[in-house]
């Protein structure tokens, strides 16, 4: 496996994760899931996600896990909110647009370049700015909060491309020459 079809394989897995999460609402009636304020890191709603299959629980399971799931500050379709906040799906937007931007460009740029890496940063640091800014403030910005997050996101599809593309097969190299070194050493 090569460092291009990890990057595709962790672009796929995000894809699918921020299709899913359009995509399960539409397959319930409109409003089934409001009110899914939670915090994040505690599985707040476990019997309702489990009650809709599990393919919902899967979804929305993620969802409250990894997102506190306030409704004031997610997006909702189909009369629901989606699973994850607004800055989440952001986020997760703006990684698979970063990362297929890299894939396109690849011939064209080099993403380990000082350039970029400073350039991802500055994304990264937009999102954090806008988070403390609202949460100093206590002002509710939805729209800032997704652009943010979408630029976050390009900051973060930037860096994984790089740690990938940067040494791949030098780690790689380094774990079966340091195995063989280890090997050596260990047989005088």
């Amino acid at each position: 496996m090569n460092e291009y079809s990890v990057c595709r394989w962790i672009m796929g897995a995000v894809l699918a994760l921020l299709l899913l999460g359009i995509a399960v609402p539409f397959m319930h009636p409109p409003g089934t899931f409001t009110g899914l304020d939670g915090a994040a890191g505690i599985v707040d709603h476990a019997d309702l996600w489990r009650s809709h299959g599990p393919l919902t629980a899967a979804v929305y399971g993620l969802g409250d896990l990894f997102c506190h799931q306030g409704m004031s500050r997610s997006f909702v379709v189909n009369g629901s909110q989606m699973p994850f906040c607004i800055r989440d799906v952001s986020v997760m937007a703006g990684i698979v647009v970063g990362m297929a931007a890299w894939e396109l460009l690849q011939l064209h740029a080099d993403p380990r370049g000082k350039a970029a890496l400073a350039t991802a940063s500055l994304l990264i640091a937009t999102m954090m700015v806008q988070w403390a800014v609202e949460q100093s403030t206590g002002a509710d910005m939805p729209l800032l909060r997704t652009a943010t997050g979408l630029l976050a996101g390009l900051g973060i599809g930037t860096l994984i491309w790089a740690y990938f593309e940067n040494g791949f097969d030098r780690r790689v190299r380094a774990g079966s020459d340091r195995s063989d070194r280890d090997r050596y050493r260990g047989s005088r």
